[in-house]
């Protein structure tokens, strides 16, 4: 298991493990120096009604299918008008079947765009929308099926070429609260009428920020009813930002709430579990006088839609893939200068229930999801605001599904560059093998998984002792899932396994890549004797993955890997399947050849596979524990250990 500073240790069938404490950063400490045209500062406000068809409020009578109306909104409290966009949470209620909504300034053509979608008669769903306005404050809304809307503002952008406040600082994805989970906060279901405050200071929040971006998912509602956010100690308002509208029912949506002194409250009316994700903030009065984190508001446009491949797009994604979204240049984005774009995010055609997350392309996918489906052939929409790359956006769907998204508006400031660690660097070099001969001192033991949470551990200075490893006979076959990670990380499986075969002896085979998941239930993928009669497709199947999509990696662990043996009457035990998972949840943002990073990491796991046990030395990779300036490679134990399960042993009594 490998530990870093502050970190605590578990131990799980002779995985290494990782416990990382949670701590949101702003993803760049630069800032944009020129001063850009048409930039605005976000000003928040306590939710507001300005739309209620069921009661003529903002339109004088439910939509019919097909209509559309605009909305003078500019002018109106809280509004001004001098404001050129608004943030909108809409909600749709009692549809007379599927459709969807679209919103936009009514001073350019209707876009094919939509902020929101619902599946059936009769259903409620709400989505957070970003619209720009025209010269008038007004704000154009069209509808596919009969339906009653409700808008609520939640704040607003008026012009400002530099500013103080109302700048958005975008942050790495962080999970603040779930309240299925023991927490500091609120543990247990959110009761009826109960009302959860969430400080976000500790997260990195400014005191004096004045607002907060989340994503908020209620999950296993306890029965029908809505959720509202609003700033800690102001009065609650005649708002909402979730609508449950079953028990069971599992919805997210985006969050952009005022704040005070950086805390919020989260109101339940029937209850249920809550989960709330911290993307961001807006700065208050306090922060620099700067032009970065400044909103730029653009006509809606497409800026990718799957189901759509003959004009540009990419065929509908499979389970555990990612679609690359360029932003740079289209639609009024300018090339450089843009640190986030504002999108809704919409998944149609779902293969199965799942999540489905947005992040900058060419970091690692972070562990939080944007968009949540509950069953197959779904459509469902979120808005997003997601920081960019020099390249774009990527956008991953868990089970597969058609995607889709729309941008409303671009954030000054420079973009997310590369991995968070920066260039992958030159790794270390290929160990030679280990010393021939017995080993003339420790620095590493053997171990097999004896049973489930036990292990035996060996004792090598028996000369008759023969370790538990794999047939030298045959090569080690071997499979990939990068779960949409990216794919400079395959470099690092590449190296780490040819150190392993230079140790070792051992010759791997790489035989493609899979998409099988490890999980406790089932961590190989195929039945135990397939592996013992040498009848499965692999020997060993490395996942790079998190908490979100196994359960094996739970709570921060770093990375588990889950050996299996058999013994054959009368010859060595042989190790005939092994599958390694890899937390990058907790591990993917670190500099990827420092002793905690991902090489480290997984070569410890790869150590564990290849029957090796933790060290009470830390000049090892085995040790159980690592910090950043720990081995970045196999070290004289680890190398005499793998040694003598690979390299020391022949095909002779190794049995069928």
């Amino acid at each position: 298991m490998r530990r870093r500073g502050r970190l605590r240790l578990v131990h799980l069938l002779g995985a290494a493990t990782l416990v990382v404490g949670a701590t949101a950063i702003p993803l760049s400490t630069h800032h944009a120096t020129a001063v850009v045209a048409g930039t605005n500062a976000y000003t928040a406000v306590s939710p507001t009604r300005v739309l209620d068809s069921r009661i003529g409020l903002g339109v004088p009578a439910r939509l019919a299918a097909r209509s559309s109306f605009v909305l003078d909104i500019g002018g109106l409290t809280p509004v001004p008008t001098t404001a050129t966009a608004v943030v909108l949470n809409v909600t749709a209620t009692n549809p007379d079947g599927p459709g969807y909504v679209s919103a936009w300034p009514p001073n350019v053509e209707q876009p094919t765009t939509s902020i929101i979608n619902f599946e059936s008669a009769g259903q409620t769903i709400a989505n957070l929308v970003t619209v720009p306005m025209d010269a008038d404050g007004n704000v154009a809304f069209f509808t596919q099926t009969g339906v009653d809307l409700i808008a609520d503002v939640q704040g607003y952008y008026s012009p400002a070429p530099l500013s103080a406040a109302g700048r958005f600082t975008p942050m790495t994805p962080t999970r603040v609260l779930d309240t299925r989970l023991t927490n500091s906060i609120h543990t247990g279901l959110v009761g009826q009428g109960e009302a959860v405050t969430v400080d976000f200071k500790p997260w990195g929040v400014a005191a004096d920020a004045i607002a907060v971006v989340l994503n908020v998912t209620v999950t296993e509602a306890t029965a029908p009813g809505f959720w509202t956010a609003y700033a800690a100690g102001a009065e609650r308002p005649v708002a909402s930002n979730l609508n449950v509208t079953t028990a069971g029912q599992t919805i997210p949506n985006q969050v952009i709430t005022p704040v005070a002194n950086g805390a919020a409250t989260f109101f339940s009316q029937n209850g249920g579990h809550l989960i709330i994700d911290i993307s961001g903030y807006y700065t208050g009065a306090s922060a620099p006088v700067l032009g970065d984190g400044l909103f730029v508001p653009v006509t809606p446009h497409r800026l990718v839609d799957t189901r759509d491949p003959a004009n540009g797009g990419p065929a509908k994604p499979g389970a555990s893939s990612r679609v690359s979204v360029p932003v740079g240049g289209r639609f009024g984005i300018p090339t450089s200068g843009v640190a986030a774009v504002v999108i809704t995010a919409t998944v149609t055609d779902t293969n199965a229930a799942g999540f489905f997350t947005v992040w900058p392309d060419g970091t690692v996918r972070p562990t939080v999801s944007n968009l949540n489906a509950v069953h197959a052939n779904q459509t469902i929409a979120n808005h997003a605001t997601v920081p960019v790359s020099p390249i774009g956006f990527d956008f991953f769907t868990q089970t597969g599904a058609n995607l889709l998204a729309d941008v409303t508006g671009w954030f000054t400031g420079l973009p997310t560059t590369g991995s968070p660690s920066g260039p992958i660097p030159k790794p270390p070099p290929v160990p030679a093998p280990g010393p021939g001969g017995p080993p003339d001192s420790g620095g590493y033991l053997f171990t097999f998984a004896a049973g489930p949470g036990a292990t035996v551990e060996f004792n090598q200075a028996d000369p008759q002792f023969v370790p538990f490893h794999w047939n030298p006979c045959k090569p080690i076959r071997y499979v990939v899932n990068m779960n949409g990670y990216d794919e400079s990380f395959r470099s690092i499986i590449t190296d780490d396994i040819a150190r392993v075969a230079t140790a070792t002896g051992f010759t791997f085979t790489y035989v493609g890549d899979s998409t099988f998941i490890p999980t406790n239930a089932d961590p190989w993928g195929h039945p135990l004797v397939q592996f013992r009669d040498g009848l499965a497709p692999y020997d060993i199947i490395i996942s790079l993955a998190n908490e979100t999509i196994t359960d094996l990696v739970p709570g921060g662990l770093a990375g588990l890997a889950f050996p299996n043996y058999f013994r054959f009457n009368g010859f060595d035990g042989r190790f005939i399947v092994s599958s390694v998972t890899i937390d990058m949840g907790d591990i993917g943002s670190h500099d990827v050849w420092a002793g905690d990073g991902l090489g480290p990491v997984l070569m410890h796991e790869l150590g564990h596979s290849m029957g090796l046990a933790h060290v009470p030395d830390d000049t090892q990779i085995m040790f159980s524990g690592a910090f950043p300036d720990s081995p970045n490679t196999y070290s004289a134990g680890d190398l005499r250990g793998l040694y003598l399960v690979g390299a020391k042993n022949s095909c002779t009594n190794f049995g069928p």
